[in-house]
């Protein structure tokens, strides 16, 4: 029911104003805190919540703190399966949701108040649980997203203006950098945790495609029929292997996919049958993956593969990476799209009741797909493999 409530205008609008409003505590007690000048803290503090994606997206932060300080992450028991991708000297503390007031006592003994926690998100949950850890100092995007603050710290405030996450991340760590890590030596142990490999079908080269979003969003993708089409053109006209990817909850979806393809030899649909890790080596060994905007694709470009990300409601500028073989397709054929996007008081990001009729899953077909890997020269056009 709150998540109906939320998702209806009148609730993003109540969710929106209700957040912008208090946002002004942070602020008033980063106004009057007590300030000492902080050169060495003990260690940074993150309380990561939410999708998979959206904390991946943070990760490539992490790690760059704690090649020169350590670091302590709270981690939702559900996300404790990216733990592999920290780097090695990153300390890992699970929390559970339901409960958390609870666990927070036990959790706070373990995390030292000469700690600095960081507000990667200007979420008021961040402020509330940084105050119920007992922890003076923090850093970040306090109340919004204009200004890098701190609380209890000597330190001007640095303004924004990036949308993107992944820039606004970069500014942090900017921050972090001139007035923390200016005069240490990087630690020499940062090394990711390694998964095992995965061995690829017959040793045979393979692209890998996701084709939803999560269960309870009935936007952000395309028709089954044309992500078939898709795997049909490649498996036919190049010979690729293609692995379905996903969760459990998508495998019936990628199975009718695969029913209304003439290839289906060529397919293997691994949804639900491999962890985060194994997936990480599917990604690692393909020679380029197809995905829309969800977990998949984040994992993907955080190990800077070959990558095409279909945008459908939510706005590339504010989510894409940025490196090379990272493109997209954002088609917005309607004054609506993208309708989740940036803002500067940040709101619950729950699947909106859509007026239009899901109309930006009809925003691009199997052709645009096709032409845009084509156009990457991926692949050559003149040979099959």
């Amino acid at each position: 029911m709150k998540k109906i409530i939320i998702s209806s205008l009148i609730g993003q609008n109540i969710d929106k104003y209700f957040r912008k409003a208090i946002s002004i505590i942070p602020l008033l007690n980063s106004v009057l805190a007590k300030k000492v000048k902080t050169t060495n803290p003990e260690s940074f503090v993150f309380f990561l919540y939410g999708g998979i994606g959206d904390a991946i997206l943070v990760i490539s932060l992490i790690n760059k703190i704690s090649e020169f300080c350590d670091v302590v992450v709270l981690c939702d028991k559900r996300l404790e399966k990216i733990s592999f991708l920290f780097h090695s000297n990153v300390s890992i503390i699970k929390y559970n949701k339901k409960g958390f007031i609870r666990q927070s006592f036990k959790i706070k003994r373990k995390i030292s108040k000469k700690s600095i926690f960081v507000h990667h998100t200007p979420v008021i949950e961040l402020y509330l649980i940084k105050v119920m850890l007992g922890i003076p100092r923090s850093i970040g995007y306090i109340s919004d997203y204009s200004k890098i603050n701190s609380i209890g710290i000597f330190l001007k405030p640095v303004s924004v203006n990036s949308k993107n996450i992944l820039k606004r991340y970069q500014d942090i760590l900017k921050v972090l950098k001139s007035n923390f890590f200016y005069n240490k030596v990087q630690y020499e142990n940062c090394i990711e945790r390694r998964p095992k490999p995965f061995q690829s079908v017959d040793n045979s080269r393979y692209i890998v495609i996701s084709i939803s979003k999560s269960p309870q969003w009935k936007m952000g993708k395309m028709n089954e029929y044309e992500y078939a089409k898709v795997a049909d053109f490649f498996a036919f006209s190049y010979g690729y292997n293609v692995i379905f990817v996903g969760s459990d909850s998508e495998r019936s979806q990628i199975d009718r996919a695969i029913r209304k393809s003439g290839n289906c030899n060529k397919f293997i649909n691994s949804a639900g049958e491999t962890t985060l890790s194994e997936l990480a080596e599917i990604i690692k060994g393909a020679d380029f993956v197809i995905s829309n905007d969800n977990g998949v694709s984040h994992l993907a470009a955080h190990y800077e593969k070959k990558l095409l990300v279909l945008f459908f409601f939510s706005d590339p500028e504010v989510y894409k990476w940025h490196y090379e073989n990272y493109k997209y397709i954002f088609n917005p054929i309607k004054c609506c799209m993208p309708c989740i996007g940036f803002s500067q008081f940040p709101v619950d990001n729950y699947p909106v009741i859509c007026r239009n009729d899901l109309i930006c899953n009809r925003s691009m077909s199997h052709v645009h797909v096709i032409d845009e890997i084509l156009k990457t020269k991926w692949i050559e056009l003149d040979s099959k493999i």
